[in-house]
């Protein structure tokens, strides 16, 4: 199950060019089979660099195939907070949801005992798993998908995935440090103002869309008998 975590720290010049060779290291390594390897560089590379949304994929990527499951989730939810829109978003939410189905037991399975799925009436959506309502607070609208409300889904995903993209938007600041009594140096560095700000509101909106979705398949009219 993914949660929230605090925005990553802005790493200096220093730390990126250390993580991009570390990263380089680490694709080679995975290129002649060092899997183990490959994974330890990856892990030190994001350590130094937790805003390059390819290593932290890279990362998820070698958990995965070890079978490390909540580290992977972990680590996927990462790469989707640094680049929502990437090319292999839809892919790795996929993932997500089927890692966390893999991960989280059902009571059932607990007590060594097998139920029958609930089955809806003819127009109505079924209900979904206690994982899915889990994964809707960290992918918005997942919810309102699975109970066959596209264009709300829809509309929660677009709303968090602008709150997340405004907080990603980096701003170029000039910085001034006395180096010594008589000399300075000026230095142009990318901050990005907003981004606890952004990142609080996308994750307030999709813990809100899991609350409505859940709400709305639990409530008593949803069970009642149709007339």
């Amino acid at each position: 199950m993914c949660v929230s975590t605090p925005a990553p720290t802005t790493p200096t010049a220093e730390q990126q060019r250390q993580a991009r060779d570390i990263a380089e290291q680490a694709r080679q390594a995975s290129m002649v089979d060092e899997s183990a390897k490959a994974k330890a560089l990856f892990k030190r590379a994001a350590e130094l660099d937790p805003t390059d949304a390819n290593t932290m994929y890279a990362l998820a990527r070698a958990y995965d195939a070890d079978r490390e499951n909540r580290s992977a989730i972990a680590t996927y939810c990462r790469f989707l907070a640094l680049s929502p829109a990437e090319k292999d978003a839809a892919t790795v939410r996929t993932r997500i949801a089927e890692l966390v189905s893999d991960t989280t037991p059902s009571r059932a399975k607990l007590a060594g005992n097998t139920v029958s799925p609930r089955i809806p009436r003819a127009g109505q959506s079924p209900t979904p798993s206690n994982g899915i309502f889990a994964l809707a607070t960290v992918m918005p609208g997942l919810g309102q998908y699975y109970t066959d409300r596209p264009v709300l889904g829809a509309a929660i995903t677009t709303t968090a995935l602008a709150a997340l993209y405004w907080g990603l938007q980096s701003q170029h600041k000039t910085v001034t440090r006395q180096l010594s009594r008589n000399r300075t140096v000026t230095q142009t560095v990318d901050e990005r103002p907003h981004l606890a700000q952004g990142v609080t509101l996308a994750a307030g909106i999709s813990i809100m869309g899991a609350i409505e979705s859940y709400m709305r398949v639990h409530s008593p009219e949803r069970d009642a008998p149709r007339k």
